[in-house]
């Protein structure tokens, strides 16, 4: 709960539509982008292949294609047994990487995340060729390794979902009490019986939430099921075989509805996918913020869909709605606007998620004091929520582009030869015999990837760049204050120096959460002119074990 000083004064006509066109306008586009395709599909399936004739004939074939049974079978036990490996090997790196004297931690937290960087079937492909039947393990030991099949889909996925599972862990791990560790060191309990009885009940909620999400993956992952499943059919390569093969869109949209239930081209529609998507969620999430109520509601429960919706359903769903010359927005289909919203969409949840964490941490009282000061809507977004948020916005931009840059199955029913794509242009290489290119282009896709994780420099060479501005904006900020003020200062190159201008101002209250300011304004011939105060925590051991283990 927020308070004002001041009564605020009541919103424009102009700010209420505005506040109103932030929630509408990107509804408006979720229900067209994903509402609408999830109910071309829906309707899809409920059409014969053969007669044309609405009914449950289809879902009546089903019940008589073993094939589609065999698949899903196989996904399930698939998905169980992946989950199951998956969760034992990802808590054991996540609990090692948080609470132990492990060597090499960075190495092996960096090791673990490669494969967010590619497309899921080059690890299929990296174990081809390294177990495959002319793999570098089968000719220096003089065998023939068969890779293909249950066994190397097993492998390909645990090595695909393992560094979700393993941020999942690591985070609940993180959040664990202290104070639960340090009252079993008091009361004598051993190491093991504090794991046993405060680190895995701690965990089972990370543990349940990894587990939903391996799975999901697992179920619905189609890079490697195409190149190293083998005779193993899944769903995700039984919707692309009754599609691309047989051409029956019916029986494709009724598996997909079965799913439902439990390099330049690349850069670009990548790029626009994290532009187009980054500003929709934060409009969105501002829109929810401002205008409560049943809208913004449906908003909230409508962005939690996507998620459990698979790649291969997505873009079938979006052919059966924007491959038409009837209407007006087929003029969409084979663009590659089309393209990037379908991959927004197709992470939409999870962008959606971190915008409003973000959004909520956000506090009411800047927002207030805006309003006070006579700021409309865009004064609120200019001056209090791009700042705010920036880091976010970052993120959810870096994470759209990630994905879409390594996304196959929500795209691979949508490419056309004026518009190749990387994901699908590995795949092609593998199925046309050459693998050795399908590779090299993994390995580009990987690059252009890493290069855009590039993580924010050190301080101490943040603190080198553009120092002269830096210096100015610190100086005509000094200039702002007067004695007696209270002042909120925040860590950065920038603060740092303005630490050094308050030396010569007169006694001031300053905040701060940064160390080296707090240094600055505290050292002998400071000490008379301002009261520090430093924010900071509890320094102790981790919360895994003793404080041997930092």
């Amino acid at each position: 709960m927020s308070y004002s000083l001041l009564p605020l004064p009541p919103q424009t006509s102009a700010d209420r539509w505005l506040s109103r066109l932030c929630l509408y306008l990107p509804l408006a586009a979720l229900l067209a982008f994903f509402g609408a395709p999830m109910l071309s599909i829906l309707w899809h399936s409920l059409l014969d292949d053969r007669s044309g004739t609405f009914g449950l004939s289809n879902y009546l074939v089903l019940m008589n294609s073993p094939g589609v049974w065999r698949a899903m079978w196989n996904s399930l036990v698939l998905g169980v047994v992946t989950t199951l490996v998956t969760l034992v090997l990802g808590f054991i790196v996540a609990y090692g990487l948080e609470c132990t004297a492990m060597p090499a931690k960075r190495f092996i937290s960096f090791a673990t995340s490669l494969p967010v960087l590619a497309p899921s079937l080059v690890l299929g492909l990296g174990l081809i060729f390294l177990l495959g039947r002319n793999g570098i393990v089968g000719n220096l030991l003089g065998v023939r390794l068969n890779i293909y099949g249950f066994w190397g889909l097993l492998i390909a996925n645990v090595l695909y979902a393992l560094p979700q599972a393993i941020l999942i862990i690591r985070v609940t791990l993180r959040q664990s009490d202290t104070r639960q560790y340090e009252a079993a060191n008091v009361l004598g309990a051993t190491d093991w019986r504090q794991f046993l009885d405060i680190t895995l009940p701690g965990v089972r909620y990370g543990i349940l939430s990894a587990a939903f999400v391996v799975f999901t993956i697992t179920i619905t992952d189609f890079g490697n099921a195409m190149v190293i499943g083998g005779d193993f059919s899944v769903l995700a390569t039984e919707i692309y075989s009754q599609v691309s093969g047989q051409m029956k869109f019916g029986m494709g949209a009724v598996v997909g509805i079965l799913l439902l239930l439990p390099a330049a081209a690349s850069i670009w529609i990548s790029a626009l996918a994290a532009v187009i998507g980054t500003l929709l969620l934060f409009l969105l999430t501002f829109g929810i913020r401002r205008q409560p109520g049943k809208s913004a509601d449906f908003a909230a429960l409508l962005s939690a869909l996507p998620v459990g919706v698979l790649g291969l359903v997505l873009g079938l769903s979006y052919v059966f709605t924007f491959n038409t010359a009837d209407l007006p927005w087929g003029m969409l289909y084979g663009s590659a606007i089309l393209v990037a919203l379908c991959n927004y969409y197709h992470y939409h949840t999870q962008g959606y998620t971190t915008m409003m964490m973000g959004m909520r941490n956000v506090p009411n009282a800047m927002e207030d004091a805006t309003t006070v000061l006579g700021g409309g809507v865009v004064r609120i977004l200019r001056d209090v929520y791009l700042p705010a948020m920036r880091l976010t916005l970052i993120s959810v931009a870096m994470f759209l582009f990630m994905r879409s840059m390594v996304t196959l199955s929500a795209v691979i029913f949508l490419v056309t030869p004026s518009l190749p794509l990387g994901a699908v242009t590995v795949m092609r290489l593998d199925e046309a015999g050459f693998t050795s290119q399908a590779a090299a282009f993994s390995t580009c896709i990987m690059g252009i990837v890493a290069t855009s994780l590039e993580p924010e420099p050190p301080l101490s060479v943040r603190n080198t760049v553009r120092e002269k501005e830096k210096q100015d904006i610190a100086r005509t900020a000094v200039q702002q204050l007067s004695a007696g003020q209270t002042l909120f200062i925040d860590a950065g190159s920038t603060t740092a120096l303005l630490a050094d201008e308050l030396l010569s101002m007169p006694g001031m209250t300053v905040i701060t959460n940064s160390l080296n300011v707090a240094l600055k304004l505290t050292t002998a011939e400071s000490t008379m002119h301002h009261e520090v105060i430093l924010l900071g925590g509890h320094m102790g051991p981790s919360p895994c074990r003793r404080p041997a283990v930092i």
